[in-house]
């Protein structure tokens, strides 16, 4: 987690800022035309901004669902500071996803269903790597250090692909059943049971 250790410069807090803005906004227009139904002039009015300063930050309104991993790993790093110290690895990793199902259904049922799609090409792990798996990385890297997990022929990167895989497909499942069960509650049973197999 070193590049998120240093503080960030008031120029990149206010960019930071102006994303939100602009990721909340939209949420809410999606939540209430459907996504296809607005314009990003209208993200940007909600979020009180102008659409050249979204055009400094975003080539498209698809570009800007994916700011979502950025706030998430963000979202999870301050959460971590109070829990995950006690933790050791194989409890982070299920600790993380566990939490990561929760701060993900937030976003609401039409926000899952699109962005856990096959064509969004930011969920391909093998072209985008993202601060979600930076974190799930970390963690496998220190369980199989620390001796708790041993991996055979596969490696921590492939390890690492396979429980986002493991994670993409519940929230599909999730979607596919209209949010109608807990999904932190199965997330949290499908990994200690991938987690027993290593």
């Amino acid at each position: 987690m070193e590049s998120q250790a240093r503080k960030l410069t008031t120029r990149e807090l206010k960019a930071l800022n102006t994303k939100k803005k602009l990721f909340q906004a939209t949420l809410e227009l999606m939540k209430n035309k459907g996504y296809d139904n607005f314009t990003i002039r209208e993200v940007c009015k909600i979020a009180g901004t102008s659409t050249g300063s979204f055009y400094n930050y975003f080539d498209s309104k698809e570009q800007l669902l994916s700011f979502y991993y950025e706030m998430a790993g963000e979202d999870f790093e301050q959460h971590a500071k109070m829990y995950t110290g006690f933790q050791n690895p194989i409890e982070k990793i299920t600790s993380f996803y566990v939490w990561y199902a929760g701060y993900t259904t937030e976003f609401g049922l039409d926000f899952c269903r699109l962005f856990f799609s096959s064509t969004n090409s930011s969920l391909n792990t093998d072209r985008i790597y993202n601060r979600v798996m930076e974190i799930t990385l970390e963690y496998v890297q220190e369980a199989v250090e620390q001796q708790l997990i041993h991996l055979g022929e596969r490696s921590c990167e492939e390890t690492t692909k396979d429980l986002c895989v493991i994670f993409k497909g519940a929230i599909m499942d999730w979607c596919v059943h209209e949010g109608n069960y807990d999904l932190p509650q199965y997330v949290q049973h499908l990994l200690s049971i991938f987690i027993k197999g290593l």
